[in-house]
This record gives C-alpha cells, sequence and structure tokens, in this order.
C-alpha cells in the first residue's frame, strides 16, 4: 500500500494544512525581517552592537530555539508559496536544524 503524503493539502499528515497553521502568523515580509534580525542577535553582528556579555546557558539555548523554530516556519511558508527544489529544499534544511537541537 502506498502512502500519499501532500504538504500542500495536508494529505497523509497528522497536521493542518499551511492555510490554517500560519493562519495568525505575521505577515510574511515582517517574519523575514524579524527572523534576520534574531540570526544578527545571534551572531553578535546586529548594527551598534560593541560587547554583549554571553547569557546565561538556560536563555541562550531558549533564544537559540526560538530562532530555530521561527526560521523553520519561515522557511516553510516560503516554500509553500515557491514550491520550487530551492525553497523546498532550505525549508526541510531548517526543520532539520530545529530537530537535531530539540534531540
Amino acid at each position: 500500500m502506498t502512502v500519499v503524503v501532500n504538504p500542500d493539502t495536508g494529505e497523509g499528515f497528522d497536521a493542518p494544512v499551511p492555510s490554517e497553521a500560519y493562519k495568525n502568523a505575521p505577515e510574511l515580509r515582517t517574519e523575514m525581517h524579524e527572523v534576520l534580525e534574531l540570526g544578527a542577535e545571534r551572531e553578535g553582528r546586529r548594527a551598534g552592537m560593541v560587547a554583549v556579555p554571553p547569557a546565561p546557558a538556560d536563555e541562550a539555548a531558549a533564544a537559540e530555539r526560538v530562532y530555530l523554530l521561527r526560521r523553520a516556519a519561515l522557511m516553510d511558508r516560503m516554500a509553500v508559496g515557491d514550491p520550487g527544489p530551492g525553497a523546498r529544499g532550505a525549508s526541510m534544511k531548517a526543520a532539520w536544524e530545529l530537530v537535531q537541537f530539540d534531540r
């Protein structure tokens, strides 16, 4: 028996379709800007920052997970809008990185 999995319709998944999953998400452009800002903060390259003391380990881990989760969701939303292999590949990579962090 072949199982049909379609991320666009939700067929074969125990998850909501993208339009339902992201209905309360920020506008795509806004989310893109915020994720870029989180990435810049994460890498210590945010404009105007000279030096930032390291965050406690639990805060740093929580901030890293927020970044990875929001980036994975953003990449997924972008792949829904552009279902080409590049966008889907980037989305899968971001999701994989989140899963690796959670493990």
